[in-house]
C-alpha cells in the first residue's frame, strides 16, 4: 500500500500521522490505568510488571500519583540540599583562601583588581552558604512528624545552639532579603604559614541587620567583628551532627508507602538498566569489541589487579567482574550470558 502511494505522499504522511496518534492515545489510556492502580496499596506484582513496560518518560509520570510522591522526594531534597550546603561552604572557603597576599607597590593595581574579583566569588558562596541553609531548614520542617514523637525537637536542642543559629539566620535574612554588607578579611601569619580570615565588623551588623534578643546575645560574644568563614564551619558542624541522626532516624521510621514507592522505583530502574545493558552488549558482541581494553574505565586500580589475577578467560574471572560492577543488582541470568559471550568465555551452564 506503502509502495503505491509513495513515502512522500500526502497519503502516507497522513498514515503515519495516524499511527502515531494511536499509539499515543494507548499510551495515554496505559498512563490513566496504572494512575488507578498506584492508588491502592501496596502495588501488586501485576501493576508493577506493567510499570517495567513503561518508558522511562511515562513512568516518570505515572509514578507521581503514588501516595509516597511527596515524602520520599522530600527525603531526597534533603539529602541533595545538605550536599549543596557543604559545597558552598567549602567553596567559600576555598575562595576565602585566594585573597592575595600582600605585593610591592609596583603590583598595587593587579592586586587590587584581583581583590574585588575574589570579594565577588566570596559574597557568591557566602549568599549560596546562608541560601541552603535557610532550604535545609525549610525542607526538614516538612519531615518533622516522620521523627518518633519529641525526638526531633529534643535533637535539634541538643545539637544547635540557640544563639548561634538565631545569628545565622538573622544574617542570612540580612543578605538575602536586605541588603550586601561590606566584607573585609584578614590574613593571619603563624609559623610560616597564612589563613585569610572573611569577617563582617559587628557595629555593621547591628546598624544593617535586623537581629533577635538570641542573635544580638550570640552576636556579643564574638567581639569587634564576626569571622564568617568561622561562624558558618561551626554551624557546618552542628548541621552534620544533627542530620547524621535524622536521616538514619527518617530511613529506619519510614511508612510503608515510602518502601512501597522505592520498590516500584528501583524494580523499574533495575529493568531499565538490563534492557539498556542487554542492548548495549548484543551491540559490542556484534562488533566483536575487545571488553579487556575498557576495563580500567571501569574498575578501580585494585580490583583490576584481582582480576588480571584471575585465570584469562575464564568463568570466575568475568563473575568478579560482574560482581564489581553488579552495584545495582541489575545483572540476572540472560544479562549474565550476553557478559560471557563478550568475554568469549563459556559459563559453568553451558554445554558447549
Amino acid at each position: 500500500m506503502i509502495d503505491s502511494m509513495g513515502w512522500t505522499s500526502p497519503e502516507a504522511y497522513e498514515l503515519f500521522n495516524f499511527v502515531v496518534r494511536h499509539q499515543a492515545e494507548e499510551r495515554r489510556k496505559q498512563r490513566e490505568r496504572l494512575c488507578d492502580a498506584l492508588k491502592t496499596l501496596p502495588t501488586t506484582e501485576e501493576t508493577l510488571g506493567q510499570l517495567c513496560s513503561l518508558s522511562p518518560q511515562d513512568f516518570e509520570r505515572v509514578i507521581r500519583v503514588h501516595p509516597a510522591y511527596k515524602p520520599q522526594r522530600n527525603i531526597e531534597s534533603i539529602q541533595t540540599m545538605l550536599e549543596v550546603f557543604h559545597r558552598a561552604i567549602s567553596d567559600l572557603k576555598t575562595a576565602v583562601g585566594e585573597f592575595p597576599a600582600l605585593g610591592t607597590p609596583d603590583t598595587q593595581s593587579e592586586r587590587e583588581a584581583l581583590e574585588l574579583e575574589v570579594s565577588v566569588r566570596v559574597n557568591k558562596e557566602l549568599l549560596a552558604a546562608v541560601s541552603a541553609s535557610q532550604a535545609l531548614v525549610d525542607y526538614t520542617r516538612r519531615m518533622k512528624d516522620q521523627a518518633p514523637t519529641g525526638n526531633f525537637d529534643n535533637k535539634r536542642i541538643e545539637v544547635f545552639d540557640e544563639n548561634e543559629h538565631a545569628l545565622v539566620k538573622d544574617l542570612r535574612n540580612l543578605l538575602v532579603h536586605r541588603l550586601h554588607t561590606a566584607a573585609n578579611w584578614q590574613t593571619v601569619y603563624s609559623k610560616g604559614s597564612r589563613s585569610t580570615h572573611f569577617k563582617i565588623e559587628t557595629e555593621d551588623i547591628l546598624v544593617e541587620a535586623v537581629l533577635s534578643a538570641a542573635a544580638k546575645k550570640h552576636l556579643a560574644t564574638l567581639g569587634e567583628t564576626v569571622d564568617v568563614s568561622e561562624l558558618l564551619s561551626n554551624y557546618a558542624e552542628r548541621v552534620d551532627r544533627f542530620y547524621g541522626w535524622l536521616l538514619p532516624e527518617l530511613e529506619w521510621n519510614l511508612p510503608e508507602s515510602v518502601k512501597d514507592f522505592r520498590r516500584c522505583r528501583d524494580t523499574v530502574k533495575r529493568h531499565h538498566g538490563r534492557q539498556s545493558y542487554k542492548l548495549m552488549l548484543r551491540l559490542w558482541i556484534q562488533a566483536n569489541a575487545d571488553p579487556y581494553a575498557h576495563l580500567p574505565e571501569h574498575l578501580t586500580s585494585e580490583q583490576l589487579a584481582i582480576s588480571f589475577s584471575l585465570p584469562h578467560r575464564s568463568a570466575t574471572q568475568v563473575d568478579y567482574i560482574i560482581s564489581c560492577l553488579n552495584r545495582t543488582r541489575v545483572c540476572d541470568e540472560e544479562l549474565k550470558k550476553l557478559v560471557y559471550r563478550l568475554f568469549k568465555v563459556i559459563g559453568p551452564n553451558d554445554t558447549t
